[in-house]
């Protein structure tokens, strides 16, 4: 990993031929894990990690910042990093009615915090701690939601393997109920399509075999359980999906870092196409 890692915004007229519109770049700072979400308002919002090349304070290499996108100048704003963005890692960001939820860790916030927001930039503590167990390394956290309810799939970390968990909580959000589900899993990433279905993209390691693959799965909470789709081409260090659904289709970004020829591994980005076909 550099310290010199810059976000490139691409953008497409039919999908098929992209073209770099924008880069944003932080001077002593490698920007990481941009994620999209549209707030209550309307306005595009890019959320993002930002790991320091010289800390600023004690264990502190890390901060979040966010920028909102000038429809009008086709432009987008300058940073917004509030009073919490410190030491913290805000994930993936998702907005559920009024308001953009993101979970956050490292830091000052090992424990994770849920976090809530009006505008998807200005950010306050809703649930501390959040993580299930303290006993655990828990993460990468990514939330949707489900009729009124919010569905968090987080990923474990522990020596020997440990099994991601699912979270649901009805309004006001600040109680949830934490499952197991029995599956270790790595760059998560949970979509509601249109029709209801709860989908989400993860990596999955064999490390008995070396293999790794990118799955693809319905995820049930009420059973509590992860049922596999299919997967998507892939190899070594992969996953972080990003998902859309568009005109009957689930658009999926990810990146895989095969190894060329020489056995040098190269990091490359993919975009997956999936129709989708509905039972109504």
């Amino acid at each position: 990993m550099s310290y010199d890692g810059r976000i490139r915004i691409m953008s497409s007229v039919d999908g098929s031929n992209w073209s770099v519109r924008w880069t944003l770049s932080w001077v002593g700072g490698d920007l990481r894990d941009p994620h999209f979400v549209v707030n209550a308002q309307g306005q595009l919002v890019l959320n993002a990690g930002i790991r320091l090349a010289v800390r600023v304070q004690p264990r502190c290499s890390f901060f979040s910042a966010g920028w909102r996108f000038d429809s009008s100048q086709q432009i987008w704003l300058a940073p917004v990093v509030d009073r919490s963005a410190a030491c913290r890692w805000r994930w993936m960001p998702h907005r559920h009615g009024d308001f953009v939820y993101t979970v956050a860790y490292t830091g000052q916030a090992n424990q994770g915090v849920l976090a809530r927001s009006a505008d998807g930039l200005h950010w306050q503590d809703w649930v501390t701690p959040f993580f299930p167990a303290q006993r655990l390394y828990f993460n990468e956290a990514t939330l949707a939601s489900r009729h009124n309810l919010l569905v968090c799939l987080l990923r474990c970390d522990q020596k020997g393997g440990c099994s991601a968990m699912l979270g649901t909580a009805k309004p006001p959000f600040d109680d949830w109920y934490w499952q197991t589900l029995h599956q270790a899993i790595g760059g998560p990433k949970l979509i509601t399509l249109s029709d209801g279905t709860l989908i989400a993209v993860y990596r999955v390691i064999d490390y008995e075999h070396e293999l790794v693959r990118l799955e693809v799965a319905e995820v049930d909470p009420d059973r509590a359980a992860l049922i596999p789709l299919g997967s998507l081409p892939a190899e070594g260090d992969c996953s972080y999906a990003g998902m859309v659904e568009y005109d009957r289709v689930l658009w999926i970004s990810y990146y895989s870092t095969p190894q060329d020829d020489a056995g040098l591994a190269n990091s490359q980005i993919y975009l997956a196409r999936v129709p989708l076909e509905y039972s109504s």
